[in-house]
């Protein structure tokens, strides 16, 4: 049968169905990614957001944190927040300062190997936003910033930290080439760590002049996003609306965009992000309402050529994946689990097909049915789905699609802050995520407000040969 085309039929309750089309463009490749897409930050605050959440403090030996990241591998770990990139003193070193008496925010060598040793264990990509306005409370970047840089240079680190407010691009380029002139130094010919950076907000002119001063002084481009606000009083309702994920979607693609305007072959990267921000929104951001919007922006950085995306947070905060104060699993944790062992599920790098409505429609256009299509297992076709909608959407691709494999995500009844699996409530981080197995006959069926990843193992687009 022919993949031109994903036809999805929208199933009112009420109402006559009413039908509309997804098109997968099955014939070429649109975008590639490594595997580990749905990667993940850790914070240095200490306390604010929860007991155990700062990665100075945090237990790395506890059991379900390190099964956790185990399940993301070859995720990246990205250690960062505000304290990372202005006030972290890489204390000890050789060559490097002191902790000041009484000072929280200090790496040291044992805590640095403590975390190095942890990545390595559960195989994350660890990446470390780096200091580049000074030491503590300092200023003095060429002086003792470059000194605390030059003496921890062993392992891949980030530069920078929202720091746009604080450092115009110019200077901004100028601080990361020389960050990349101390990187050259110490590794020399041997294979040296990538410079990311300068992840700040979304501001295009600021990016646009900053990869202009920066030139090769960046292997990767990164900024931060996030879509709303933690303390918006209809912060639980924009989450789960067509409208905040397309706002979601136009931030990504203006980001790339302006990186990519002076730099169209420079690598990028989402350093942090969340649906809100201000540590997130209780009872959203760390419920199943924000899967409707994590699950679109894993989407939306895929099509639009994303090397990775980190989540805010692995575990800390209102938006956490792992809860710090039980280490129990929230809902967004089985969406990126899934996209690692569903859509990422082919050999080498993730390959993703065009995915969007017709270029010429005969019926209403419909933004509810959010889909990206992928190269899963073997080239079969593998499709992340949102239903965003009080209405069951039926999906066929047009034809006898076979059997297919079905992972459908529900919010647990009376509890969002659980996650049901083709029915069954998932318990802890190890739950396991077998698919419900369909012999074939009838198109798939999302329910209401549901997240879906369905592969057909029959079904090879040429794209995926």
């Amino acid at each position: 049968m022919g993949l031109g085309s994903l036809y999805a039929l929208l199933l009112p309750s009420v109402h006559a169905a009413a039908s509309f089309a997804v098109n997968v463009a099955s014939e070429h490749v649109w975008a590639t990614a490594p595997h580990g897409l749905a990667s993940v930050t850790m914070d240095f605050h200490p306390g604010v957001q929860g007991p155990t959440a700062s990665i100075l403090e945090i237990d790395l030996d506890n059991p379900a944190l390190r099964s956790a990241a185990r399940s993301l591998s070859p995720a990246i770990l990205r250690l960062g927040g505000s304290e990372a990139g202005e006030q972290l003193v890489y204390a000890g070193f050789p060559g490097g300062p002191a902790c000041p008496p009484g000072y929280y925010y200090c790496l040291t060598p044992e805590r640095w190997d403590a975390i190095v040793a942890f990545a390595d264990t559960t195989g994350l990509r660890l990446m470390l936003d780096l200091n580049i306005i000074g030491p503590g409370n300092s200023t003095d970047f060429d002086g003792a910033g470059l000194d605390q840089i030059r003496a921890l240079l062993r392992h891949s680190a980030a530069v920078g930290n929202e720091n746009q407010a604080t450092l115009n691009a110019t200077e901004a380029a100028r601080r990361v080439r020389a960050v990349r002139a101390a990187v050259d130094a110490a590794y020399g010919a041997f294979e040296k760590p990538l410079v990311v950076g300068p992840s700040p907000h979304i501001f295009p002119d600021w990016i646009e002049d900053f990869v202009a001063a920066a030139g090769d002084a960046v292997d990767i481009f990164s900024y931060h996003l996030y879509a709303g606000y933690g303390l918006a009083p209809s912060i639980a309702a924009q989450v789960k609306s067509a409208g905040f994920l397309d706002d979601s979607r136009s931030l990504v693609e203006l980001a790339a965009a302006a990186a990519r305007k002076r730099a169209p072959a420079l690598p990028v990267l989402v350093s942090e992000t969340a649906a809100a921000w201000n540590s997130g929104a209780p009872g959203v951001t760390d419920s199943f309402e924000s899967g409707f919007w994590y699950l679109d922006h894993l989407m939306s950085a895929a099509s639009s050529g994303h090397v990775a995306t980190c989540r805010q947070t692995l575990i800390g905060g209102n938006y956490s994946l792992i809860d710090s104060r039980t280490f129990l699993p929230n809902p967004d944790f089985f969406v990126a689990r899934l996209w690692g062992e569903v859509v990422e599920s082919g050999d080498g790098a993730t390959r993703y097909l065009r995915t969007g409505r017709g270029a010429v429609i005969s019926v209403d256009a419909r933004r509810s049915l959010r889909a990206q299509a992928a190269c899963g297992a073997d080239g079969s076709l593998a499709l992340a789905l949102a239903n965003v909608s009080p209405d069951a959407v039926s999906v066929g691709l047009g034809g006898d699609e076979g059997a297919r494999e079905e992972w459908v995500l529900d919010a647990h009844a009376g509890d969002g802050r659980r996650v049901d699996l083709n029915g069954a409530v998932l318990e802890g981080v190890d739950a396991p995520l077998a698919p419900r197995v369909v012999d074939g006959g009838g198109a798939f069926e999302a329910p209401p407000w549901s997240l879906a990843f369905v592969r057909y193992p029959n079904l090879r687009p040429p794209a995926c040969a």
